[in-house]
């Protein structure tokens, strides 16, 4: 026969050993992922309003879910510190063996008469949650329909379970029906299979909400299970915190299972599925979360009983928080042609997308939008409020063909530990002319106190006077860059507003009180229009449209096709609004502000050269040379 190669011998045994290199067990970084670690941001301490990171620094954190700011409670504290007296810090075994606590029944026994339902179970993760259920119960044959935005854990809970999985539209209802209706029509004549529809309550790469009753409609009509995601909406939506089902007023008990999280606004950890008896009896001892994971630590269990009663209990905090996402929304300009909000307006965390035309516009892909969305984040980190963007990991559970991933987003969040201008003591209204309120806002009662002075025995009493209110309007956003500190040596301690003027950063912002109130969420949208407009995408060079930072030294030139405002209304036309809208009265603040920091003879008859009222294409209105 053949001869057999011989058997290796110990010294080409340890040759081969030697030699042998394992290959890496994940993907080895690339610079772009190395510089994006570099990049983030650790805090030093609690999360909450005013976070400090590790480089010493302060910022406004509008990047936490801590929206009820239970973080700085000390009654929770205090509870938790007991639990962790009494209990330890963790059972140190999975639930179905020595892990269940006393607690853990009680915090079971919470939620489910939060929600509505018979029972409920506590997994000791908020991501394996969601994960775990869905092969629990959907196994090989079985069919699963998905919303095509769903999050990442769902997909991974798809995927385990290696059901048959079709997909429908991102939150359409029709496109689900269509699904529905096909899948029943094969199936009549098959073998019973179990079927489920699985979606989000609030959508987390997308901000956006479920019609929950049309759902409910669909999956009653053609005999589905719901399980429904409520990770980012229990304990945000509903008057009590209760989620999506008192939000739009559904019964609890129609759908299946309800999926939620602990941590976030609840400040907790682990999640939860709530329903019947036997959909909870059935994880205890066949979902792998539950039955191969050391159980919630005691005191975790503790904090989010603690908080849903609270929650409960207080609906003023769920008020609260409704009027602070109300005056988020108040600061985006919805007429914007460049970007747009996607978030539901009962959503705490809001998301900030370019439009699709500014994308084929300006030629962007998806690594140019990312790139512009971490510039936006770096500048605002740089002038002190911490946001966010939308970040998502790869996965082909979606087959690439009909796969429509979330476009790149700025995410922020509004939360009851912020103040949007409440403080009565540091605000000045002032009058104009009948047609220009403004709301100054100052950081001191003694500045406002010399502010509201100035205001109303410097200036003329006739406040019809044109004169006048140009005089007052210098004066106003004088203030409002801080040029009077040159000339008042009271004032020169003044920090100059940038992009962010929250009322607790030392200063003075000038609000036009008939535009919305430029504050820190105004400023990233406009530097957000300004970075699409003119600015490269990834460079470091300044903004085209970046207000005056020193003393102009070019002379004052008004554009011939700008109106200079009327001593009656606002100097627009009805064309010209609607063609312009509110950007021509951002024009105006900046023609005005320029001629604030201009007092030279020439400057002023540049400025009085332009008759009042005059359209702009009038010959007339042409700079004088």
């Amino acid at each position: 026969g053949p001869a057999r190669n011989p058997a290796p011998g110990p010294r080409e045994i340890d040759d081969l050993v030697e030699d042998w290199a394992p290959e890496p067990l994940v993907t080895p970084p690339s610079p772009r992922d190395e510089a994006e670690v570099e990049k983030r941001v650790v805090l030093a301490g609690p999360t909450g309003p005013k976070s400090k990171l590790t480089n010493g620094r302060t910022v406004i954190n509008l990047a936490s879910s801590n929206f009820y700011n239970f973080v700085a409670n000390e009654n929770l504290k205090e509870k938790a510190i007991q639990t962790l007296r009494t209990y330890g810090v963790g059972p140190c075994g999975p639930p179905g063996f020595y892990g269940t606590q006393d607690v853990h029944i009680r915090t079971e026994a919470d939620i489910a008469a939060s929600l509505g339902v018979p029972a409920c179970i506590v997994y000791a993760q908020a991501f394996s949650t969601i994960s775990s259920v869905i092969p629990s119960f959907s196994k090989r044959g079985d069919i699963i329909v998905v919303d095509k935005g769903v999050n990442y854990a769902i997909r991974k809970g798809i995927q385990i379970s290696r059901s048959a999985v079709r997909w429908y539209e991102h939150n359409d209802m029709e496109d689900l029906e269509r699904v529905l209706s096909k899948i029943t029509k094969e199936q009549a004549k098959k073998p019973l299979t179990r079927r489920f529809i699985i979606t989000e309550a609030l959508f987390e790469s997308r901000g956006d909400m479920v019609d929950l009753p049309a759902i409910i409609e669909l999956k009653l009509r053609y005999k589905f299970r719901l399980i429904l995601d409520e990770t980012c909406s229990f304990g945000v939506l509903g008057r009590t915190g209760r989620g999506i089902t008192e939000h739009q007023n559904v019964d609890a008990t129609e759908v299946d299972m309800i999926v939620g999280s602990l941590a976030g606004p609840l400040i907790a950890g682990g999640g939860f599925c709530a329903g019947s008896e036997e959909i909870v009896h059935h994880q205890r001892i066949s979902a792998t979360a539950y039955c191969y994971s050391a159980a919630l630590p005691a005191l975790l269990a503790t904090t989010a009983s603690e908080t849903i009663i609270l929650l409960q209990n207080s609906p003023d905090l769920i008020t609260q928080l409704r009027e602070n996402i109300k005056a988020m929304w108040l600061q985006l300009d919805p007429r914007s042609d460049y970007v747009y909000c996607s978030s539901a307006p009962e959503n705490p965390v809001m998301h900030l997308v370019l439009k699709q035309s500014v994308v084929v516009a300006k030629k962007l892909s998806v690594e140019d939008q990312v790139a512009l969305m971490q510039d936006i984040v770096d500048e605002a980190l740089a002038n002190g409020v911490l946001i966010t963007r939308s970040k998502s990991i790869e996965d082909n559970v979606i087959p690439q063909h009909i796969a429509t991933p979330p476009p790149p987003a700025l995410k922020w969040t509004s939360a009851n530990g912020y103040r949007y201008l409440n403080m009565n003591e540091y605000i000045v209204s002032f009058t104009v002319c009948p047609s220009r309120h403004y709301v100054i806002l100052a950081a001191d009662p003694v500045i406002k106190a010399d502010i509201q002075y100035r205001l109303t025995t410097t200036t003329s009493n006739n406040s019809h006077n044109t004169a006048s209110c140009l005089r007052r309007q210098q004066y106003l956003l004088s203030l409002e860059w801080g040029v009077c500190g040159r000339a008042d040596p009271k004032f020169n301690q003044l920090r100059r507003f940038l992009w962010f003027r929250p009322e607790f950063i030392p200063g003075i912002g000038v609000f036009p009180k008939a535009l919305p109130k430029e504050n820190e969420i105004w400023k990233i949208q406009v530097m957000f229009e300004n970075l699409v407009k003119g600015r490269t995408v990834g460079s470091r060079t300044s903004y085209p449209d970046d207000p005056p930072r020193t003393h102009p030294t070019k002379k004052l030139h008004i554009p011939l096709n700008y109106s200079t405002p009327k001593p009656q209304g606002d100097g627009m036309t009805k064309s010209d609004r609607h063609e312009h809208g509110r950007r021509d009265h951002c024009a105006q603040s900046d023609i005005i502000n320029n001629h604030a920091m201009r007092s030279s003879a020439q400057g002023k008859r540049r400025w009085y050269g332009v008759r009042i009222g005059r359209r702009p294409s009038d010959p007339r209105n042409a700079r004088r040379s």
